[in-house]
C-alpha cells in the first residue's frame, strides 16, 4: 500500500469499526468476564485437563483458537484474575487481522475495502458474535475468503504466515463444510489446481475432521420437540434474515400481506445480484456471493422444523450474520465507486450504525465477581463457578499445581 489513501481508510475503518464494537458491548469492555462455552468448555477443559484439552470438540466441532488461547493463559502463568479480560480483547487482533487483510490482498478500490471492512462490524445481525471467544468463529471464517481472493504474498515467511492463519481459521467452526465447495469450484474454473493445492488440501483436512465429529455429535438440528413448519413461517424467516438491515427490529411487527411480498420479491433480487456478480467475472465477489447462498439455506434447514422460531429476531439472529455480509460483500465488490454509489453506501452504513441502539442486547452480563473466584483458585481446590448466561457453570477439578 504504497497510496496514503489506502492506508487512511485502512485506519478510518479501524476506528469506526472499534467504536461500533464498543458501542455493541460497553459493558463487555467494561467488565471482561467468561460468556458460555468461554468458561464450561474452553477454560475449563484446559484448566481440568491441560493441552490435550485443544482437541476436544464442542457441539461437535473445533474451536482450534479459543481452545489454543486458554491453555497459552494457563502454561504462561497469566493471574487467573486477568484471563477473562484476555479472552475479551483477544478477539480485537482477530478482527484487526481480518480488516488488515482485506486492505492488503484485494485488488478492489480503496473505497470498496472501505466499506468491506465496515460490514464486518456495523451490518446489524448479530451483536452477540462479538467480543467473545465463543462466537469468534463468525468473524474468522471470512478470513479464509479473503486469503483465497487476494493476493498471495511473495514473502516465504508470509506465505507460512497466512496458511497458519488459515489452520486457525478452518479448525476454529464448522463453516469449512460451505466454504471449501466453493474454493474447489472457483479453483477448477480458473484452472489453478496447481497454485492452490495447499489451501485446498488445508481445508479438506478440516472439512474432514469436522464431518467426522458432526457425525459422532449427532444432529445439528436446532429445533426440540413437535414440528411447527408452515409455508409462512418460510417466508417470515427469509424476510427477517434479509430485511432486517433494511427495516431493523419492524420485521417483527410487518402485516402478513408485507412479509408475504416481500419474501416473494426476494428470489427475484437474488437472481438479479447472482447475475451481476456472474457477469463481472469478479473472483472475490462469484465466492463470497455463492458463500452467502449455501449458508443461507444451511441455517434455513436448521430451523427447517420450526422456521418461526427466532422470534423476537433482534435477539436470535447471529446466525445470518455470515449470510448477510458475504452477499454485501459481493455487492460491493461489483460497485463502480463514482460520488453517487458513494454517497448511496455511505447513507446505507449509516442507518446500520443508528440501529446499535435499537437492537436489544441479548447477553446480560450481571457482575458475578469473578476476581473472589480467582482468588479462591489459588489453593488449587475444587469449585463449582456461575458465568454467563444465568443458569450455567463451569466446573473446575481440585489441582495440586503452585498457586499464582
Amino acid at each position: 500500500m504504497s497510496d496514503r489513501k489506502p492506508q487512511l481508510l485502512l485506519a478510518c475503518a479501524t476506528v469506526l469499526c472499534v467504536v461500533a464494537l464498543y458501542l455493541k458491548q460497553p459493558h463487555i469492555f467494561a467488565l471482561p468476564q467468561f460468556y458460555a462455552e468461554d468458561g464450561r468448555f474452553f477454560f475449563a477443559d484446559a484448566y481440568n485437563e491441560g493441552w490435550r484439552s485443544l482437541f476436544y470438540t464442542a457441539n461437535g466441532y473445533f474451536h482450534l483458537l479459543p481452545r489454543l488461547l486458554a491453555n497459552l493463559t494457563l502454561t504462561l502463568g497469566v493471574p487467573y484474575a486477568y484471563i477473562p479480560a484476555v479472552f475479551v480483547y483477544g478477539c480485537l487482533p482477530i478482527y484487526f487481522i481480518l480488516w488488515l487483510k482485506i486492505f492488503t490482498r484485494l485488488q478492489l478500490a480503496p473505497e470498496a475495502k472501505l466499506f468491506l471492512a465496515l460490514s464486518t462490524v456495523l451490518v446489524p445481525l448479530g451483536n452477540e458474535i462479538f467480543m467473545n471467544q465463543t462466537n469468534v468463529q463468525w468473524v474468522m471464517a471470512l478470513i479464509p475468503v479473503v486469503l483465497f481472493c487476494g493476493d498471495a504474498p511473495q514473502r516465504p515467511w508470509s506465505r507460512i504466515a497466512d496458511y497458519g492463519l488459515l489452520v486457525l481459521c478452518v479448525f476454529t467452526g464448522p463453516y469449512v463444510l460451505f466454504l471449501l465447495p466453493v474454493f474447489v469450484l472457483i479453483t477448477v474454473l480458473e484452472r489453478r489446481v496447481s497454485s492452490r493445492w495447499l489451501f485446498l488440501g488445508i481445508c479438506a483436512v478440516a472439512m474432514t475432521a469436522c464431518l467426522f465429529t458432526l457425525a459422532h455429535f449427532g444432529t445439528v438440528d436446532r429445533i426440540r420437540g413437535a414440528t411447527r413448519w408452515t409455508w409462512y413461517g418460510w417466508a417470515r424467516l427469509a424476510f427477517r434474515s434479509y430485511y432486517f438491515p433494511v427495516f431493523s427490529t419492524y420485521v417483527d411487527e410487518a402485516p402478513e400481506w408485507a412479509v408475504v411480498a416481500m419474501a416473494a420479491v426476494l428470489p427475484i433480487l437474488l437472481a438479479f445480484a447472482g447475475r451481476a456478480v456472474a457477469r463481472s467475472k469478479n473472483r472475490f465477489a462469484r465466492v463470497a456471493f455463492t458463500a452467502g447462498l449455501l449458508l443461507f439455506f444451511a441455517t434455513a434447514v436448521s430451523y427447517g422444523r420450526n422456521p418461526d422460531l427466532p422470534s423476537p429476531f433482534a435477539s436470535a439472529i447471529r446466525n445470518f450474520y455470515l449470510p448477510m455480509v458475504l452477499l454485501l460483500w459481493s455487492l460491493i465488490a461489483i460497485t463502480r465507486f463514482e460520488r453517487r454509489r458513494i454517497a448511496a453506501l455511505t447513507v446505507a452504513f449509516a442507518w446500520f450504525a443508528v440501529q446499535i441502539s435499537f437492537i436489544p442486547e441479548s447477553r446480560r452480563i450481571p457482575d458475578l465477581r469473578w476476581e473472589v473466584y480467582a482468588e479462591r483458585l489459588k489453593s488449587g481446590a475444587a469449585m463449582k463457578i456461575p458465568i454467563t448466561p444465568a443458569g450455567w457453570n463451569m466446573e473446575l477439578r481440585e489441582r495440586t499445581s503452585p498457586p499464582r
